[in-house]
Formats: structure tokens, sequence, C-alpha cells
């Protein structure tokens, strides 16, 4: 297919780190700057290497730290050199020295400001987000509403407990957002089509029941087309697969570009059509004018008939049932999928329809499918793909951020994809998430074990 493709942004509760828009780090060379404060009756509190938070050096760290504290607490903030917007996820990369876990939210909060103004403001695991990291740090965030240039965080003195939490930088998100992305079957990419036609009114010759030129259906060219062709009499039918070169997931529009060339209603053209989809041999959904299906008018009196697939697919079938009263023929130029993408920097079309009159270029990507069968009690097999060779290691964390399997360690090839299997039997039921990271990205599945 040809697509305009980016990385998913998956924000998990405790998860993995995903791929997710490129963050903005306040650094002192671009003007950032830091303070520090210790506040109430925190005694032998401190904060120390303040000003390692905007260094340049990633890996340098403030300390904040608290020894049997009572009503105070110490606070690191760093001012950003720019305003950032609604929506994004500010917060700084921690430690501990030690495995991060849901504990460490206790006593913490994360405060925006705008012109020394509290802007928004959040406080434990009901409000902060922590997304642990490879290397044992963690990323603790709060989705700000309201613009701001200033993050802070506070960690609170506990009654007779010491605490030492390791302050690396600040770091920003800016909200993502989502674009429409249109996927067109053709055969010069993989897609294959196949049709048939039949009935008890069908006379070849006088009346014939039949699909002309199905191979249009998947040509480059989006403006040709084939024609299904069906004599009066609700005996006749046809229909026409499109099987796609790869399994399209969950939550995406499925369905074909028509044209009626016989004037008939929508109502009339809906009642006679059905669409169905497939895993393989499987039949997985259909949808019928009184239940999902739906008509959108394109230009030039074309039309998109589609559903809301909620199963993984493969092949589509677009099937024609003739009508009591009038004979019919029905142009269908192509078959597409249509899905929502987080993306970075792009405006999102909302209102695209599910297909466009032109495709765009290829552009490689990578890629990790959803697991299947997801819930799952003892295996689950994902595809992993690579646009171009490198070594990737594929990771299982369990809901506490802790790994807990490495299904995949070594070089992936963009000439074939690279079969995954989770296998379940060790692990408890509960919610995992699946990491595969290469040397050019990062993605992540969710997958649930329950027995």
């Amino acid at each position: 297919m040809r697509y305009a493709y980016s990385v998913l942004a998956a924000a998990l509760f405790l998860a993995a780190a995903t791929a997710q828009a490129a963050p903005t780090i306040p650094l002192a060379e671009d003007g950032a700057t830091v303070s520090s404060d210790v506040d109430g009756l925190c005694a032998g509190c401190f904060v120390a290497d303040e000003d390692n938070v905007v260094s340049s050096d990633l890996t340098a760290y403030a300390t904040l730290y608290t020894l049997a504290g009572v009503g105070g607490d110490v606070s690191l903030a760093v001012t950003f050199p720019q305003e950032m917007g609604r929506g994004t996820k500010a917060g700084f990369i921690i430690g501990n020295g030690g495995l991060l876990d849901v504990g460490v939210l206790a006593g913490l909060t994360v405060t925006t400001y705008r012109d020394g103004e509290v802007r928004d403001s959040g406080s434990g695991a009901d409000l902060l987000q922590l997304q642990v990291l490879n290397d044992g740090t963690g990323r603790v965030l709060l989705r700000a509403s309201k613009t701001f240039d200033e993050v802070e965080i506070s960690m609170a003195g506990l009654v007779g407990v010491a605490r030492e939490l390791f302050v690396y930088h600040a770091i920003a998100f800016p909200k993502p957002t989502r674009r429409t992305v249109t996927d067109i079957a053709y055969a010069s990419e993989g897609a294959t089509v196949d049709s048939d036609a039949g009935g008890l009114v069908c006379v070849p010759m006088i009346a014939p029941c039949e699909v002309i030129n199905e191979d249009n259906i998947i040509a480059d060219e989006n403006n040709d087309f084939a024609t299904i062709s069906l004599p009066v009499g609700i005996g006749a039918w046809a229909w026409t697969d499109v099987t796609f070169p790869e399994l399209n997931d969950t939550k995406r529009k499925v369905g074909f570009v028509i044209r009626d060339g016989v004037g008939l209603t929508d109502l009339e053209l809906l009642g006679a059509m059905t669409l169905t989809t497939y895993l393989g041999e499987t039949e997985q959904e259909t949808a019928v004018a009184s239940d999902l299906l739906r008509l959108q008018l394109l230009g030039g009196s074309k039309k998109a008939v589609y559903f809301n697939a909620r199963q993984p697919f493969d092949r589509v079938r677009l099937r024609v049932s003739g009508l009591a009263t009038v004979g019919t023929q029905v142009r269908v130029y192509y078959a597409a999928v249509q899905y929502k993408e987080e993306v970075s920097g792009l405006v999102d079309d909302a209102s695209a329809p599910i297909v466009s009159a032109a495709h765009a270029t290829a552009v490689p990507a990578e890629a990790l499918s959803a697991p299947m069968p997801n819930p799952t009690a003892s295996a689950a097999n994902l595809t992993l793909r690579v646009d171009q060779p490198q070594t990737v290691r594929v990771e299982v964390y369990d809901a506490r951020g802790r790994l807990v399997a490495t299904p995949f360690n070594g070089p992936a090839s963009p000439d074939a994809p690279t079969a995954l299997r989770v296998d379940a039997h060790s692990l408890p039921s509960g919610v995992y998430v699946v990491r595969a990271a290469g040397e050019t990205f990062s993605a992540t599945r969710r997958l649930t074990i329950a027995r």
C-alpha cells in the first residue's frame, strides 16, 4: 500500500517508553533557566547540583533530598525559552538509583506556570503518569490543559522517611495531532482481486450476470473501473474480492469507491450491496444497509460504500444483488482502508472521505502488528517490519514496568517480515506492553493475558 506513515504515539501508564513526538528539552544553551527551593519544616532537606538539569549533558542530574520532613518539601523549577501549548505533556526525567515503580509518585507534584502564575498541577498516581525507560530512569508527566513557560517538580518530606530523587532534565511532548491516512489497494504493491457472478435469472449473451475488467480495481490508475452488471431480478448476484498486501488492524474504515450507472437512489443502491471482511478464509464481519453500512458522496458522482471494521482483516468483498424492478450496473473503482494516526506537526484532516482521488508516493515504514490473539491464555503472535536492515530487540514489560521476557533480539531485514511469538504460559494474568526497539525506531503494543 502507498501511504504516509508516522510511528504511532501510545501513552501507556507505567509502561515501557513509546515512540512519541520529538520532545522539547529546555537547556541553558538555548535560554532555559533553573531554580530550586526548600520549604517548610523539612529538616536536612536540600537540592544539589541544580544546574545539571539544564546542562547539555543529559546524563547529569540534580538531587532532591528530604530527611524526616514534616509538612515541608523541596522543589526544582525549569523555565522554558518559549511558551508551550495546551495539551503538552510536561514533566521530568527522574531516577532513584533502583527500580522505579508507582510508589515513587507518592509525595511528588508537577506544576506548570506562565509568568509565575500556576496553570496546572498534579500529584501522585491519580494525576501523574510514570513511564519507565530501559535505562532505569522514568518520565513523570502531567498533561497541561493551559499554555505554560515553566514546569516544577516538588517532593514532599514524609514523617520518619528519608527520600532521594535524581532529576535529570525537564521534558515536554507537544500535543500529538491526528490525521486521516488512506491506504488504497494496488496490484503493484501486492493486492489481488477475484470476482464471480451468477443467479437463476442470468442468461449468457442475453441477460448476463458478470464482473467486467476486474483487474482495473487494483490498477494504479484510480479512474479505471470494473463494472458489475446484473439483469432485472432478485435472483442475480455478483461479488468482487480485494485481498490487501498486509493485515489491517482494528478500528479502520474499509470499503470501495463506486458509481451507479442506472440512476438508483442511495437507498436502492445500499439495499443492493453487502460488505464482508475476511482474515484468510475466515469471515470476520458483514455489513448490510440496515446495519453498519454507510454511503458517502464524493466528487464526480462517485460514492464510497464502507463500514467501520472492528476485527482485523486482510480481504474485503463487495457483493451486489439484483433488484426486482431494474437492472443493476455498478462501476467499482478501487478498494481502500482508512484510519486515524497520531503524528506531530501535521494538521488533522478530519473531514477527509474514505478515499482520495490521488495516491501518495510510498514511504518506507517500520511497524509492529497487533498481537493475535489478544487477549490470550497461552501465546500471542506479532509481525515486525522494518524499512532498513537493523538490529531489533523486542521486550515484554508488566504493568509495573518490569522486564519479564525478551522474545527477540537480533537482526531484522526489510526483505521479509519477522515473526514474533510471546509465550504467556509463565506469565500471570494481566496487561503487558510489548516493545520493539531498533536503531531507527521504537514501537509498542498492548497485550492482555487472561485465564
